[in-house]
């Protein structure tokens, strides 16, 4: 049965009369029946009942229900409408209906109220709409474009106005004509109508203006009702309720419908374009535009115009011939109104001359953008051309071959300090020059010429780092050239950096706006300059090339000077300069009268007679002058000066001269005076007596005093200093001043320690004034001497200050004052002599003496307080004594023959203050002899001459009596006479003098061997020497024993034991060695360390043997074991003992017993046992083994409480036997406890129950074994009742989250399993949904033909801890129910099984994967 759309009734109160009603709930545009019947009020009927009468049959009546609903916008693109093809002054509205009608819109400016839909279809906002129009709409679903585009004025030229209207087009008038329609309130084009209101009138004229923001706004109208029959439909139009913006695709909802495009080309502005900042190679060309674009340009040299270039050839680069631009390019224009500026390059390249272009540029906008349907910017005209001029911005060039550094110039010596150079530069332009000089200098550090300065710093006298430069200077070119006058250094390399600009003028205007053209980079030049420095004497430490004024300074305690020039081999009428110079040159000389004036420095060089400076003094004539070549630097040159008349006092002047004809003292490398080098007075060479040679210093010298004499060619002060000899030489300001080489001075408070001659007197140094030439003089008396020593004398000179301030350029520029020189001499003058020895030698205490002897020779040691000889002779002893000269001759002593006789010889040491012992070996002695040594000294004096000294020594000093020493040679023998033993016999027997049992191949061993029984332990044994020398040099085994006294050998070891015996002679190197081999024979038993039977006793009673701790039966692991004692070896059966092969024994105790005893009987009778328990450190146990107590001897029957045990961390009893002989072997004893609750409290306990899978929660181990809770069989031997106490008769029981499952596989499933006592459990796997089974069918499966598999889960703790049991032989996908019944293991007093069993299966259900 179908429910009717919609159902009523009519009342019909008058017949023949048409009524209606209104059928509701029906829908627009649907094909309807309607089935109508009739019904009467039964009112007329003239039966018995007034029931009305409803007519059988009924009618039926087929309508259309009309349109009463406004066309929907349809389409992906175009749900609401969009905007396509956006020109500059038109676009495309495109539109799609759900069914045929008519879109109306109207444009309007962006941002213009929102129209209403009356609005839209009447085409009128208040004047704001900008275009009008219909879309007919003559196909639903399909898309329809209606054309908006601005108006064209030559064919309406009404619309030229901004308000402007006209009538409606054609094709509008076609699509309103004939439709008027007054009833529905619509009128045509005849304008008969008069409600305007609801005519559609688009007369304003659409202008379309590009780059502009519309919004579009549409609405949509149908075409009427389409009702049937035709006279019931109301066939209105259907308007949409509200106008639609027209939102283009892919842009947000609030941005205009439409932006028109840019069709205009760009415009330059701003009085673009022109050019500033005009360069030598280019300028910067400035553009503006009225909006965003690109500019593009072309620059033409004006003598390559004529044929202007277009666009296209600008774009590329080329002029109106297509030859390309010197400079071309783009320009981005990101604003309007903006100017850009781009500097153009690549001009002028050619000449510095100014030169001219033309720029040609023209303009694009930077379409295509926005909305627009466009693909290419709008380019603009070509424009005029601008003409530029570049400037001269080239720097000057040199010409060929310049900047050139030359003429460098240094002078020293005449009166000024003169270093320079000459700098040039021509250039190819009128300019001017800069330069800077800096020392080179490494780089990276800081100094100024480390690094290149700029051209600007240059220009501006700096340094790289901006810093004033010391060395700089400028010249106009031309001229082309300038010296330098800053001070320089001579000899020394200069980096000169060089820079040059032209004489550009500035304009603060115009085209022109650079200035003069300074090159970009200094040229660098270098130039060294020349040879300013007189030559140095070699060592003067002022040769340095930064120093141009430095003397050397003679006052310098460490010597800071030359030691040249000075004078040799001087006498009366000649002389000999010395002299050395720090490069090849010449040294001149001149020698002038002490009274005469000094001369300069050229006049020594000029070397002739000569004017004083002052001209207070004639002329002076030299009394010699020369010069003394030096080809060689820092090499010692000379020149010997004679016909000198040997009376008159003179001064030598010496000046140094270079190739670059430099001059100077030799102590200044530059300077501006003119003073040459003043030497000290010459010490004049005499013949000395006592030295028997001609010195320049000569000595009167006794054995403690000296007289040393001088004589000098011109008055001098003379200082000295006498050291010991060999000590550190002072230099000549420490002699000048009495110090010795370390400042001190005499008297010395170092005393012993210092190096004066005499540290406690003050005349071993001093000054004494020499007043008179060519005369000797002594200069001092030096006391308190020792004999035959040497001594060091140390002599320097100076001027007087008489003769000292005498040189015209030591003139004090101040004062007109002369200057002294404080002149002395630069070398130490030493004179080394010796005081004489009048005093025989004497042996220093304890010597001499006879430092070691022996049986064939000895040695004789001698220490004398000088150096010389000692002579010995050696007789009988008790011979006669001789005198000294028979000992020095080795002479007949009253008719007896020296055995042996020699010289000991003590040489000469210099500066030795004590000398060492000097030894020699007298050989060829008898042994156990007595002898005579006679020993006598005599010095060196008369020795030949050494230490460079020259003169004859006095005569030896001999020693008045010789010393004697007798002495006894040693024995030699190192034999025993005998060696006997306390027990046994030595083999072979002892004979000192059988050599037979001597080992090859050293013949001074001898073997011998002494065998010894089980039971002896200990010998004695006692050597007797065969010279009493050597009593106490007998060892045994390294111990010291003397003859006839025993050595004790204890404890002797099983086996062989070795005894060395040594024996040492008298003399310490003879020696005889005896080895004696003692074996010590052993019963087996005393190897033996086994146990013959072990026995645990229990606190209960029960008395466990070997067998019982897991030895195998009989006959498989004892030895004399009979079939009468099958199971056990016991007291009962002796013969039957344990094997000793087996060391490891498990004793399985009950619960209930807490402490056992521990009975172990050795093989051997000579064996000990000490047993050792697992607890705390002991120090006894073998090895020293830690974590176990000290041993007891279970003899003693200890008692073993297994709790103890426990707490202290084991279950473990080893016994120990020791062998006799020290063998051992160690037996061990597991304890382990069995029954339910054995948990020591360090050890197992019942798993907690958990969810967690195998091996989860505790790691790998998790639900391992635990020997303390494995459940064992009960041996055979033990009272089964005194391991129940009461009887079980409960079931186990499951423990929490037990029973359960674990590892489903495809075929397998793990069951995981724990009671609360030791059980297995049975388990039968049925399908799913079978029968239930019983605890009997469990355990007997074989009851269940249904069953799909069976087992019993085992396990060696008996589940009293968590079991894994794997099942397999499982199908795949498959559910099986899985039964499971605990049993028990429970006794009754029979000691026979009474298992209890769960009486009630549990249940578990598993689906295979």
């Amino acid at each position: 049965l179908t429910l009717p759309q919609s159902h009523g009734n009519i009342s019909i109160p008058v017949k023949r009369q048409m009524f209606t009603g209104t059928a509701l709930g029906l829908i627009s545009e649907h094909d309807y029946l309607i089935h109508v019947t009739a019904q009467d009020d039964g009112a007329m009927d003239l039966g018995p009942d007034d029931d009305p009468n409803l007519r059988w049959q009924t009618d039926t009546v087929f309508i259309r229900t009309p349109d009463i609903t406004p066309p929907s916008w349809e389409g992906y693109w175009s749900k609401n409408g969009t905007i396509e093809n956006v020109g500059g002054t038109h676009f495309e509205i495109v539109v799609q209906l759900n069914e045929i009608g008519t879109v109306y819109y109207i444009v309007v400016p962006f941002g213009s109220p929102v129209p209403s839909n009356l609005d839209v279809k009447t085409m009128d906002d208040s004047n704001l709409e900008v275009a009008c129009g219909v879309i007919d709409i003559d196909e639903q679903f399909m898309n329809k474009t209606g054309p908006v585009m601005t108006v064209n004025l030559e064919l309406h030229p009404e619309c030229a106005g901004d308000e402007s209207f006209y009538g409606l087009g054609d094709a509008m008038q076609d699509r309103y004509k004939g439709l008027d329609d007054p009833v529905a309130g619509f009128y045509g084009l005849d304008g008969l109508g008069t409600d305007d209101s609801k005519r559609p009138y688009c007369s304003r004229c659409p202008k379309i203006r590009s780059e502009t923001a519309y919004d579009v706004y549409i609405v949509a109208e149908d075409d009427g009702g389409h009702g049937i029959p035709s006279d019931v439909a109301l066939d209105n139009k259907n308007l949409q309720l509200l106008s639609q913006k027209i939102n283009r695709v892919n842009y947000p909802w609030y941005l205009a419908s439409v932006i028109t495009a840019d069709i205009t080309p760009p415009e330059f502005v701003s009085s673009t374009p022109y050019g500033i900042k005009f360069q030598g190679s280019g300028f910067d060309l400035v553009v503006a535009l009225n909006e965003p674009g690109k500019v593009f340009y072309c620059v033409v040299p004006i003598a390559s115009t004529g044929v202007d270039p277009s666009r296209v050839q600008i774009k590329k680069g080329q002029d109106g011939y297509n030859d390309w631009c010197p400079a071309y390019g783009e320009i981005e224009v990101p604003e309007a109104n903006v100017e850009v500026i781009t500097t153009v390059l690549g001009l002028g390249n050619i000449t510095r001359e100014e030169d001219r272009y033309f720029v040609y540029v023209y303009a694009e906008d930077d379409e295509p953008t926005g909305m627009t349907m466009f693909t290419s910017p709008n380019e603009g005209p070509v424009q005029d051309p601008l003409m530029i001029e570049t400037v001269d911005v080239m720097a000057p060039l040199y010409k060929s071959g310049y900047p050139i550094l030359d003429l460098p110039v240094s002078t020293t010596g005449y009166g000024a300090v003169i270093t320079t150079f000459r700098v040039l530069a021509a250039l190819d332009e009128p300019g001017r020059t800069y330069y800077v000089a800096f020392l080179p200098t490494e780089v990276g550090t800081v100094h100024p010429g480390a690094y290149a300065p700029t051209s600007e710093q240059v220009k501006n006298c700096q340094d790289y780092m901006g810093n004033p430069a010391a060395v700089c200077g400028t010249f106009a070119n031309p001229p082309d050239g300038i010296v330098t006058t800053h001070i320089l250094t001579d000899r020394t390399t200069y980096d000169v950096y060089i820079v040059s600009e032209d004489d550009t003028e500035v304009f603060s205007g115009g085209l022109r706006q650079r200035g003069p053209n300074l090159q970009s980079a200094p040229v660098k030049r270098t130039i060294t300059t020349a040879d300013g420095r007189a030559p140095l004497f070699t060592y003067n430490p002022c040769n340095s090339v930064n120093i141009t004024y430095c003397t050397s300074n003679l006052e310098s305690y460490i010597g800071a000077h030359s030691p040249w020039p000075y004078t040799d081999a001087t006498y009366e009428t000649n002389t000999t300069i010395v002299a050395a110079i720090s490069e090849p040159g010449r040294v001149y000389y001149m020698i002038v009268a002490a009274a005469d004036a000094d001369p300069t420095l050229q006049q020594v060089v000029a070397g002739v007679a000569y004017t004083d400076f002052k001209g207070s003094v004639g002329t002076v004539a030299p009394l010699k002058a020369g010069y003394i070549d030096c080809p060689t630097a820092n090499t010692t040159c000379t020149e010997s000066v004679t016909g000198l008349d040997g009376t008159t006092p003179y001064f030598v002047y010496v000046a140094t001269w270079n190739a670059a004809t430099n001059i100077g003292d030799g102590d200044v490398l530059r300077t501006f005076r003119q003073n040459p080098t003043k030497m000290v007075p010459t010490l004049i060479t005499k013949y000395d007596q006592h030295q028997e040679q001609y010195s320049n210093v000569t000595i009167n010298v006794l054995e403690n005093v000296a007289y040393p004499r001088v004589t000098l060619s011109a008055p001098a002060v003379l200082y000295y200093v006498l050291l010991r000899q060999g000590a550190p030489a002072p230099n000549v300001t420490q002699v000048r001043y009495n110090v010795d080489a370390f400042n001190m001075t005499a008297p010395d408070i170092r005393d012993a320690g210092g190096d004066f001659a005499d540290n406690s007197r003050s005349d071993a140094s001093g000054t004494y004034n020499i007043t008179t030439a060519y005369q000797e003089h002594t200069f001092a008396t030096i006391a308190n001497l020792t004999r035959k020593t040497y001594y060091d004398l140390y002599v320097v000179l100076m001027h007087t200050d008489a003769f000292d301030a005498k040189a015209p350029d030591h003139l004090n520029s101040l004062t007109q004052e002369n200057q002294l020189y404080d002149e002395f001499s630069r070398s130490v003058t030493k004179f080394t002599f010796r005081t004489q020895d009048l005093t025989p030698p004497f042996y220093t205490p304890g010597y001499p003496n006879i430092t070691h002897t022996n049986g064939y020779n000895l040695t004789l040691a001698v220490h004398m307080d000088e150096p010389g000889k000692s002579y010995y002779i050696v007789l009988p002893g008790g011979s006669l004594a001789p005198d000294s000269y028979d000992v020095r001759g080795c002479k007949v002593v009253q008719g007896v023959t020296p055995l042996k006789c020699g010289t000991i010889e003590m040489p000469r040491i210099t500066n030795t203050k004590y000398y060492k012992q000097y030894e020699t070996m007298i050989t060829g002695l008898t042994p156990e002899t007595i002898y005579d040594v006679w020993v006598v000294a005599q010095d060196d004096e008369g020795a030949p001459t050494y230490g460079g000294t020259n003169y004859t020594l006095g005569a030896v000093n001999l020693q008045a009596l010789p010393t004697k020493l007798p002495v006894i040679t040693t024995s030699v023998d190192a034999r025993l006479s005998n060696l006997t033993v306390s027990v046994g016999t030595l083999q072979p027997p002892f004979n000192p003098f059988f050599s037979q049992y001597k080992s090859y191949p050293y013949p001074d061993n001898y073997h011998y061997t002494l065998f010894l029984t089980d039971g002896t332990s200990s010998v004695t044994i006692t050597p007797t020497a065969m010279n009493d020398e050597s009593i106490d040099r007998i060892t045994i085994n390294g111990t010291l024993v003397k003859s006839l006294t025993g050595f004790t050998v204890n404890n002797l070891v099983y086996g062989k034991t070795l005894l060395p015996i040594q024996v040492h002679a008298g003399d310490d190197q003879t020696i005889v060695n005896y080895n004696l081999t003692i074996t010590r024979v052993a019963d087996p038993m005393t190897y033996n360390a086994t146990l013959e039977r072990l026995y645990v006793q229990l606190d209960n009673g029960v008395r466990l043997n070997a067998t019982d701790l897991g030895a195998r039966v009989w006959p498989y692991c004892v030895f004399g074991c009979t079939a009468d004692s099958p199971a056990m070896c016991t007291g009962a059966n002796p013969s039957c003992v344990m094997d000793a092969n087996q060391t490891e024994y498990i004793a399985y105790i009950p619960q209930g017993v807490k402490t056992i005893k521990v009975q172990p009987y050795a093989t051997s009778p000579n064996s000990n046992i000490k047993m050792y328990t697992l607890g705390t450190s002991g120090v006894e146990y073998p090895g020293g083994l830690p974590g176990y107590t000290t041993g007891v001897n279970p003899a003693t029957h200890p008692t073993v409480n297994l709790f103890v045990l426990y707490e202290n961390g084991g279950n473990t009893i080893d016994l120990v036997v020791t062998a006799a002989n020290g063998d051992q072997l160690t037996y061990t004893i597991t304890v382990k406890q069995h029954g339910p609750g054995v948990y020591p409290a360090d050890a197992w306990k019942p798993v907690v129950p958990t969810t967690a899978e195998l091996g989860v929660r505790y790691g790998p181990n998790y639900g391992t074994d635990d020997d303390l809770t494995t459940f064992v069989a009960l041996n055979p031997t033990l009272p089964r009742l005194n391991v129940i106490p009461d009887l079980d008769i409960s079931p186990p029981l499951w423990l929490d989250t037990f029973p359960r499952l674990a590892n489903v596989s495809t075929s397998s499933v793990d069951l995981v399993l724990q009671t609360d006592e030791p059980s297995r459990v049975y388990y039968l796997f049925t399908a799913v949904g079978a029968r239930t089974p019983t605890s009997r069918e469990v355990m007997q499966p074989f009851l269940r033909t249904d069953r799909v598999t069976n087992g019993t889960a085992l396990a060696e703790y008996s589940l009293t801890q968590e079991i894994s049991h794997k099942v397999t032989g499982l199908s795949t996908s498959t559910t099986y129910d899985i039964y499971l019944v605990a049993e028990d293991a429970a006794l009754d007093f029979s000691v026979e099984y009474a298992r209890n069993h769960q009486t009630t299966p549990t249940k578990l259900t598993v689906t295979t994967s």
